[in-house]
């Protein structure tokens, strides 16, 4: 073993240059491994700050949104009402702004009655602009319930948001999608949509 490594360091000794070359390459292979983390953890915090921003303005408009009645005097649906809480998240998500063509939001409300729910507009949801379906079901909000709990209704929001690369390097856009599609939904009580009694003949 003494021989091995006297050889080497002979070796060293008759060719630097070889030696700082080799040096060279672990040094731009190291760069390039250590450019390419940084690079990923910088379009993560992007991604991760969007993910926040659209979590944080669908809350915030569910709850604005659990104070409006969505029933007309007649009892029929308020034709507003979707539009008014799509106007709400609009607002809720400033800066980020949605494309029509790609983001959504879906809303829908349900009356509940123990652990039964009966769902407003119709088992896909009210959507905005047509491309998205809810991605809960009737039965999903029932599970949820606790049946000893009174009567009540129940508003959920739904955002689809496709984030766009803020760097879009080929090096992440051929392994990932560009865009990334995030989803995050708000679920609040909306008191306005508590079942009514039906009326003794």
């Amino acid at each position: 073993m003494a021989n091995l490594l006297k050889k080497l360091a002979d070796s060293r000794k008759k060719h630097p240059q070889s030696a700082r070359g080799q040096s060279l390459v672990e040094l731009a292979i190291v760069l390039a491994l250590l450019l390419f983390m940084v690079i990923a953890i910088v379009e993560y915090g992007f991604l991760l700050n969007q993910y926040l921003n659209i979590l944080d303005g669908g809350r915030e408009a569910a709850r604005q949104a659990s104070l409006a009645d969505p029933f007309l005097s007649n009892g029929s649906i308020d034709p507003t009402f979707f539009p008014n809480v799509g106007a709400l998240v609009d607002n809720f998500l400033l800066p980020i702004k949605l494309d029509p063509t790609l983001d959504d939001v879906v809303i829908s409300f349900f009356s509940v009655n123990g652990t039964s729910a009966v769902r407003f507009p119709d088992a896909d949801g009210w959507s905005r602009n047509g491309i998205s379906v809810s991605q809960f079901t009737t039965e999903n909000i029932e599970s949820r319930l606790n049946g000893t709990a009174p009567s009540t209704g129940v508003l959920l929001i739904e955002i689809f948001y496709h984030y766009w690369q803020t760097m879009n390097l080929p090096i992440f856009s051929n392994v990932i999608p560009n865009p990334i599609p995030l989803y995050s939904y708000a679920i609040m009580p909306l008191s306005a949509a508590e079942p009514t009694p039906t009326p003794s003949p």
